[in-house]
Protein backbone atom coordinates (compact mmCIF):
# COMPACT_ATOMS: atom_id res chain seq x y z
CA UNK A 1 0.00 0.00 0.00
CA UNK A 2 1.39 3.15 -0.57
CA UNK A 3 0.00 6.97 0.97
CA UNK A 4 -0.36 10.02 -1.53
CA UNK A 5 -1.73 12.83 -0.05
CA UNK A 6 -2.84 10.91 3.08
CA UNK A 7 -5.30 8.87 1.26
CA UNK A 8 -3.99 5.45 1.07
CA UNK A 9 -4.05 3.75 -2.32
CA UNK A 10 -3.13 0.59 -4.16
CA UNK A 11 -0.86 0.88 -6.55
CA UNK A 12 -1.77 0.13 -9.73
CA UNK A 13 -0.29 -3.68 -10.98
CA UNK A 14 2.50 -3.40 -12.85
CA UNK A 15 3.40 -5.32 -15.87
CA UNK A 16 5.41 -8.45 -15.48
CA UNK A 17 8.87 -8.62 -16.92
CA UNK A 18 9.11 -10.56 -19.78
CA UNK A 19 12.21 -11.53 -21.90
CA UNK A 20 11.79 -11.53 -25.77
CA UNK A 21 12.07 -15.59 -26.63
CA UNK A 22 14.38 -14.59 -29.35
CA UNK A 23 16.31 -12.29 -26.87
CA UNK A 24 16.66 -15.64 -25.02
CA UNK A 25 17.45 -18.01 -27.64
CA UNK A 26 20.07 -15.92 -28.77
CA UNK A 27 21.89 -15.90 -25.04
CA UNK A 28 21.70 -19.59 -24.54
CA UNK A 29 23.35 -19.93 -28.40
CA UNK A 30 26.07 -17.57 -27.33
CA UNK A 31 27.12 -19.29 -24.24
CA UNK A 32 26.66 -22.52 -25.77
CA UNK A 33 28.75 -21.77 -28.45
CA UNK A 34 31.33 -20.32 -25.87
CA UNK A 35 31.17 -23.60 -23.59
CA UNK A 36 32.05 -25.38 -26.94
CA UNK A 37 35.08 -23.30 -27.83
CA UNK A 38 36.38 -23.91 -24.62
CA UNK A 39 35.82 -27.44 -24.74
CA UNK A 40 37.76 -28.13 -27.93
CA UNK A 41 41.16 -26.52 -26.31
CA UNK A 42 43.49 -28.40 -25.56
CA UNK A 43 44.30 -28.47 -22.05
CA UNK A 44 47.78 -27.01 -21.29
CA UNK A 45 49.38 -27.17 -17.75
CA UNK A 46 49.96 -24.00 -15.85
CA UNK A 47 53.75 -24.33 -15.98
CA UNK A 48 55.60 -22.47 -18.71
CA UNK A 49 59.49 -23.10 -19.64
CA UNK A 50 61.81 -20.44 -17.85
CA UNK A 51 64.10 -20.54 -20.60
CA UNK A 52 61.49 -19.05 -23.10
CA UNK A 53 61.09 -15.83 -20.66
CA UNK A 54 63.71 -12.97 -21.33
CA UNK A 55 65.61 -12.49 -18.34
CA UNK A 56 64.97 -9.10 -17.32
CA UNK A 57 68.36 -6.68 -16.45
CA UNK A 58 68.38 -5.98 -12.76
CA UNK A 59 70.29 -3.04 -11.36
CA UNK A 60 73.36 -3.88 -9.89
CA UNK A 61 73.08 -3.61 -6.09
CA UNK A 62 73.64 -0.41 -3.57
CA UNK A 63 76.92 -0.70 -1.82
CA UNK A 64 75.58 -0.75 2.13
CA UNK A 65 75.78 2.14 3.71
CA UNK A 66 77.64 2.67 7.22
CA UNK A 67 74.66 2.94 10.43
CA UNK A 68 77.61 5.76 11.54
CA UNK A 69 77.44 7.34 8.13
CA UNK A 70 73.74 7.28 8.28
CA UNK A 71 73.56 8.90 11.79
CA UNK A 72 76.02 11.29 11.29
CA UNK A 73 73.77 14.50 9.70
CA UNK A 74 71.35 13.39 12.40
CA UNK A 75 73.69 13.68 15.26
CA UNK A 76 75.24 16.86 13.99
CA UNK A 77 71.89 18.66 13.72
CA UNK A 78 70.93 17.98 17.12
CA UNK A 79 74.60 19.17 18.60
CA UNK A 80 73.94 22.00 16.58
CA UNK A 81 70.50 23.00 18.30
CA UNK A 82 71.86 21.96 21.69
CA UNK A 83 74.69 24.67 21.37
CA UNK A 84 71.86 27.23 19.86
CA UNK A 85 69.87 26.53 22.85
CA UNK A 86 72.91 26.81 25.29
CA UNK A 87 73.82 29.44 23.60
CA UNK A 88 70.58 31.69 23.90
CA UNK A 89 70.54 30.56 27.46
CA UNK A 90 73.45 32.14 28.25
CA UNK A 91 72.65 35.44 26.23
CA UNK A 92 69.17 35.62 28.05
CA UNK A 93 71.14 34.82 31.65
CA UNK A 94 73.89 37.56 30.87
CA UNK A 95 71.72 40.11 30.30
CA UNK A 96 69.46 39.80 33.01
CA UNK A 97 65.95 39.40 31.19
CA UNK A 98 63.79 36.78 33.12
CA UNK A 99 61.25 35.18 30.43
Amino acid sequence: MAYLRGTPRMLPDQPVATVDPEVERLAHVMVDGLIARLAAEPAVPATTDQAAIPAIPQPPPKPRQNVATGLFPLALGVLVLAFLALAFWTLIAATGSGL
